[in-house]
């Protein structure tokens, strides 16, 4: 998992961008790196993201390989997508589908 985050300060944040890599597209609920996503998404949203929505919107970019339509939280714009959804090839897809999810205020 990589994570970016911008901002004036560590107290004054306006985006984030974490890339994570998944291999199998089956429990991930149990995929430690999605649920340390989702994790820090509810930490950033101050608790407005739940674990099972966060994995729901994760499902939907794999199934389509389409960037999602912005989604709206506690003054954050969240986009879940990947490399497929940016219309970029990937030299490393061996590792995994790679998926990024951005949040701007």
């Amino acid at each position: 998992m990589t994570a970016a985050v911008s901002g004036v300060d560590g107290d004054n944040i306006d985006a984030v961008s974490i890339v994570i890599r998944i291999r199998t597209r089956q429990n991930l609920d149990a995929n430690k790196r999605v649920t340390q996503a989702a994790a820090v998404v509810n930490v950033i949203t101050r608790g407005n993201v739940s674990q099972t929505e966060f994995i729901e919107w994760v499902q939907q970019y794999l199934m389509s390989g389409l960037k999602s339509s912005p989604i709206f939280r506690n003054g954050w714009r969240i986009t879940v997508s990947g490399t497929s959804g940016e219309g970029m090839n990937d030299p490393k897809k061996y590792l995994g589908e790679a998926v990024l999810i951005e949040m701007k205020k």
